[in-house]
């Protein structure tokens, strides 16, 4: 039996495995999420607002609640502070979804009279079918199995199969186990979510057939490879991705040497023995050997040699490099950025949605020339682009 399996951050210990989803369990899931697609599509959109209800009533249950937020840190080491709040603000947002759902003009409504030569027609959203969602690993509450994509799919009269993360396995089970209950007590037809563990599960969750959008949050690569799965099945299906990347963080030489502190600073608390006796080894040195880190290359603060981030996006070292601002929240299926309360307003702008907005430019495979709109100049994805600027002069500026 293949597991995956949580371990303390602080500490590195083993806490729990949950068991990787076999091929025929997944579609068995997936299949019975199909049976309750139509039931969920039929159920009234205020009746849909009372399960999202009922599955925040039970995740602001004192004992739940306590339960959740020392699982959660457990797994992730978060802090208690931080991951109540998330919870409050996960359970804010099931209620949200509720309110656009009874609201009802997601539904984009509209009807036009007959007239003398032309019958009366109508018009109006419904729903896609079963959705996919990959949640994220540093927002295991608010973007995870009960986030924003989940919450919008079941207002939108979705089923939802989320596949859990390795991150926090035994929190997304638990998660899962939560609505489940909540939505059958408050009436909703079994299937109406399930879930699936396991790397595998997940590329073979977007390829099943029962499966009609794909949600995800997080890496670039993560989202273009599930992207890419959608667009090679026989009938493609959309994917709403949430792509984040590797943010750079500046180090300067004075800060360069208490890298304890700036470790702290990440993790909202203090590195343990085993990591400071680490830190130390390596020396000031060891930051710019992570991925997205400016190390000092020189004297002064004008001189950062872009070590990480230039391996990163295919460079071969150091030596010093200019580079342009990550972007933030790219996506290949459209919509606002992450926390907002507009993601999902128009379900049809993401996966939950019924008639999902088409992507206005879909990410080319690896490897596919693309020609640059100035010139039709012709570049491969991946090379560094030519200064587009004068080198910078002297600094501080005189």
């Amino acid at each position: 039996m293949t597991v995956e399996t949580s371990h303390d951050p602080r500490t590195g210990v083993r806490l729990a495995s949950v068991e990787v989803t076999h091929p025929n369990t997944l579609c068995e899931v997936t299949g019975l999420a199909a049976q309750a697609a139509p039931v969920v599509a039929a159920t009234p959109p205020r009746e849909r607002a009372r399960w999202l209800e009922a599955v925040a009533a039970d995740l602001e249950h004192p004992r739940i609640a306590g339960e959740l937020v020392a699982l959660a840190d457990a797994e992730t080491a978060l802090g208690e502070a931080r991951l109540v709040a998330e919870l409050a603000r996960t359970a804010a947002q099931l209620r949200f979804y509720a309110s656009v759902a009874a609201e009802g003009s997601y539904l984009g409504a509209t009807l036009d009279p007959a007239s003398g030569t032309t019958p009366a027609l109508g018009r109006v959203h419904v729903p896609l079918g079963p959705v996919a969602v990959f949640g994220a690993s540093n927002f295991p509450l608010a973007f995870g199995v009960l986030g924003n994509d989940t919450a919008s799919a079941l207002a939108a009269g979705c089923p939802v199969v989320v596949k859990a993360h390795p991150a926090h396995p035994q929190l997304s089970r638990r998660l899962v186990d939560i609505a489940v209950w909540a939505l059958c007590a408050a009436g909703a037809p079994d299937g109406t979510v399930g879930m699936v563990a396991g790397f595998e599960a997940g590329g073979a969750l977007v390829r099943s057939e029962h499966v009609s959008a794909v949600a995800f949050t997080g890496s670039q690569r993560g989202g273009l490879a599930l992207w890419q799965a959608a667009n090679d099945r026989p009938v493609v299906i959309p994917v709403f991705a949430e792509m984040g990347t590797v943010n750079p963080v500046a180090v300067t030489p004075a800060a360069g040497r208490d890298l304890p502190t700036i470790a702290s600073g990440f993790v909202d608390r203090s590195p343990s023995p085993r990591h400071r006796a680490v830190l130390h080894e390596a020396g000031p040195a060891a930051g710019a050997r992570r991925p997205g880190c400016l190390a000092p290359g020189g004297a002064g603060p004008r001189r950062l040699r872009h070590r990480g981030l230039g391996a990163h996006r295919g460079h071969r070292g150091g030596g010093p490099r200019r580079c342009r601002p990550a972007r933030r929240g790219g996506r290949v299926g459209g919509g606002a950025g992450p926390g907002s309360d507009r993601r999902l307003v128009d379900a049809g702008r993401r996966a939950g949605g019924a008639a999902g907005r088409p992507a206005r430019r879909e990410p080319p495979a690896r490897g596919v020339l693309r020609a640059r709109r100035s010139g039709g100049r012709v570049r491969r994805p991946g090379r560094a682009r030519p200064a587009a600027h004068p080198a910078p002069g002297p600094w501080p500026p005189r």
